[in-house]
């Protein structure tokens, strides 16, 4: 956090370089989770492209970091809303603690999620069945 206790996104507004260094834990930890509980990742909610094999460099990538530059309109989000509609769901299968998983592709938080209607949450992105809409 920022003075004031406003978030800091300046890995998002920088240069290629912050990006790539901000997201390489958060993506290594993304990709390690999927590998782990599927076998396809469906379609990146940024760039509306499917997932290579290499998620990791996906995310770290610049094409992905303009893309999604793009998508804040070349600012900063500016509600929980903003960050909201750039988490991207997916479902797991049998055997996972929770029912499904999030990544946001702003702040690269991520993790374990329970929600209502898994079964049909879409690996595309968007929020799952029965969530809050954004």
């Amino acid at each position: 956090m920022a003075a004031g206790g406003k978030p800091d996104f300046s890995h998002v507004l920088g240069s290629g370089a912050g990006w790539q260094s901000y997201m390489e834990r958060p993506s290594t930890q993304l990709e390690g989770t999927l590998w782990k509980h599927m076998s396809t990742w469906g379609t990146c909610l940024v760039c509306g492209d499917a997932y290579p094999s290499n998620l990791k460099s996906h995310i770290c990538g610049k094409n992905h970091c303009k893309k999604l530059q793009g998508r804040l309109n070349w600012g900063e989000p500016t509600s929980p809303e903003d960050l909201e509609r750039l988490t991207q769901y997916w479902p797991l299968g049998p055997g996972a603690q929770h029912s499904g998983y999030k990544f946001n592709h702003v702040t690269g938080v991520q993790g374990l999620c329970d929600f209502p209607g898994a079964a049909t949450v879409p690996a595309n992105g968007g929020a799952p069945a029965g969530a809050p809409p954004p």
